[in-house]
Order: C-alpha cells, then structure tokens, then sequence
C-alpha cells in the first residue's frame, strides 16, 4: 500500500513540479512564457488536486474493515448500534467592569 501511495503522490506531483521549475529557470525569463505552459501548468494543478481525492479511495480500498462494512450496507444489513454516555463538563466565569470617574 505504501508502495502505491508514493507512485500515486509522484505521478500526480511531479508535473506540478516541472511546471514551477520550468517557469522559474526558464533560460531567457524576460520573454514571454510559450502558449502550451498555460495548459500544461491548469493540467499540473489539476493533478495535485486529483491526489487529494486518490488517497482516500487508496486507504478505503486497502482497510478490510472499510470493505467489509460497504458490502454490508449494499446488501441492506443492518448493525445494531451501540449506545455510549458522553459526560460533558462545562466550565463558567464571570466577568465585570467598572467604571470610574477622572
């Protein structure tokens, strides 16, 4: 899982990567950037992004729990809930201002 986790994250953040470096150590800087950098650089972004929403799906797919419990829910069974007691503690002050006269 590790193994495919590092290939997603390098596939999805090296073309941002070559896009940033691109762009700063570009030969001659005083010209304009080339009309495919606009593209590449949206589709780079989008790449990154795209890693974001990878990743869960990754975990989810690995985690035998998480499997186990979908197919549960696709198939309409129902879990019986357990039920716990949350104590709370509420703490409370009081504040007051005085006015005086000069």
């Amino acid at each position: 899982m590790l193994v495919l986790i590092l290939a997603v994250f390098v596939v999805c953040w090296l073309p941002q990567m070559v896009s940033l470096l691109y762009a700063e150590l570009r030969p001659d800087r005083s010209k304009q950037l080339p009309p495919w950098y606009e593209h590449f650089s949206y589709f780079a972004r989008y790449l990154t992004h795209l890693n974001s929403a990878i990743n869960p799906i990754i975990y989810a797919g690995f985690n035998d729990n998480f499997k186990r419990e979908f197919l549960n829910l696709c198939r309409g069974k129902k879990k019986k809930c357990r039920y716990s007691t949350i104590v709370s503690r509420v703490d409370s002050f009081q504040s007051s201002t005085h006015m005086t006269k000069v």
